[in-house]
């Protein structure tokens, strides 16, 4: 499936969305995840006045102008799902859908289980709250992250 994420990013997309409901059956899921899907789905929509299909998508891919876009202290580390690609799209970037095929988990445990899922509404509904007021911080060197990764 990578090679449909860089074809849309050659074809000048800045943000690539694999989404497992443009192609295909998507994996099983809970009522619950499904219910979150939705919901965040019209969010998403809303928020860059395109349809999106599947917001909460981690298999994505960045132009080198949104990977400057989101290495900066204003991107949120734990969650970075629909919030996000909303601030991307309002600072003029393109963002694309690609289909792709997801299998389910054959190991491991998900990251929104337990307590957990409702930590990830609150966490999704603040930062959705909050996006209009979010600034990059005066105090951070631009280059930061860069250091902290070498």
């Amino acid at each position: 499936m990578l090679p449909r994420l860089l074809e849309a990013l050659d074809a000048g997309a800045d943000v690539v969305l694999g989404s497992r409901y443009l192609d295909g059956t998507p994996p099983p899921s809970s009522a619950l995840r499904r219910l979150g899907t939705a919901l965040f789905r019209a969010v998403a929509t809303l928020g860059t006045g395109q349809r999106i299909t599947d917001p909460t998508s981690g298999f994505q891919g960045l132009s080198a102008r949104a990977l400057a876009a989101v290495t900066h202290d204003g991107f949120p580390e734990d969650f970075p799902d629909t919030d996000v690609l909303i601030d991307l799209v309002r600072q003029g970037l393109t963002l694309r859908e690609v289909p792709v095929q997801m299998h389910a988990r054959r190991g491991g445990v998900s990251m929104h289980r337990g307590a957990r899922i409702a930590y990830y509404g609150y966490h999704m509904t603040l930062q959705l709250l909050l996006l209009r007021v979010r600034r990059r911080t005066p105090f951070r060197a631009a280059d930061t992250v860069a250091r902290r990764s070498a």
